[in-house]
């Protein structure tokens, strides 16, 4: 009966693992090891940016809906309907005189506002999302060959089950 140590392949192996090629064999070992896990790595980082790019883009966006939602209950109310009509159309009740400010900079209240005020704006912001990432994000983009998230929407059904 043969023993392992008296087969020429089995000792080629063990020469070639623990002699003066054991950098190589190291080094091939890794190699192997970085190319067969690049795909799941990159699968995984890609939809990790994605995910966190469309979370991202989701708060923009109920931040905004939240914000009409708002302006939409105060025109339930009779306050909000005579304060709409005083400030957008200029109407008073009867009895009350019309006064005009001028010299009042509303866009400074706009400015202040931290939300989104039109749907174009939303959709900007959303946009700016993907552009702006730290420096270690673009480089891992690069590596990983992630172009954004074109294509890719948030689909709900509106059930919350």
């Amino acid at each position: 009966m043969k023993y392992a140590a008296d087969n020429r392949l089995v000792q080629a192996i063990y020469a070639f693992t623990t002699g003066a090629t054991k950098p190589l064999f190291i080094s091939i070992v890794v190699v192997c090891l970085a190319v067969g896990l690049y795909g799941p790595v990159r699968d995984y980082y890609v939809a990790w940016r994605a995910g966190g790019i469309l979370e991202q883009q989701v708060d923009i966006r109920e931040g905004y809906n939240g914000g009409l939602k708002s302006e939409v209950d105060a025109y339930l109310t009779d306050e909000g309907v005579e304060d709409a009509a005083r400030r957008d159309l200029g109407l008073v009740k009867e009895g009350e005189t019309r006064i005009e400010v001028t010299g009042t900079d509303d866009a400074s209240d706009a400015a202040a506002s931290d939300g989104v005020s039109t749907s174009a704006e939303a959709d900007e912001a959303e946009a700016q999302v993907a552009q702006e990432a730290p420096w270690h994000l673009k480089m891992l983009d690069a590596i990983f060959g992630f172009t954004g998230v074109d294509g890719q929407s948030v689909a709900s059904t509106g059930d919350a089950s």
